[in-house]
């Protein structure tokens, strides 16, 4: 079972812009992790199923911590006056 913690921001902040900031406090040695055509098909099924569209979706790795994997996830969505929702996902002892 993976432990996983959410956290969720509401910004107006462009995915492409976001995800290289992002990437920037991530720091040294965190790359990206190719994710599957099923697991994107999966994340646009739901986000249609609950009326969202998804802006954008990375999961990074890092060889120093094999067993955690991070993931930055936006939704395209009114919320707190702003344009979007985003949610950091840190999931632990993940396969």
């Amino acid at each position: 079972m993976e432990e996983i913690e959410i956290y969720s921001y509401a910004t107006d902040i462009s995915f492409i812009e976001l995800k290289d900031r992002f990437t920037k406090y991530l720091g040294e040695g965190w790359k990206e992790l190719e994710v599957s055509e099923e697991i994107e098909a999966e994340i646009s099924k739901s986000m249609a199923e609950n009326n969202m569209k998804l802006g954008g979706n990375v999961i990074f790795t890092n060889d120093a911590f094999p067993d955690v994997r991070v993931g930055l996830t936006q939704m395209e969505m009114e919320f707190m006056g702003k344009s979007y929702l985003v949610n950091v996902t840190v999931m632990k002892n993940a396969k």
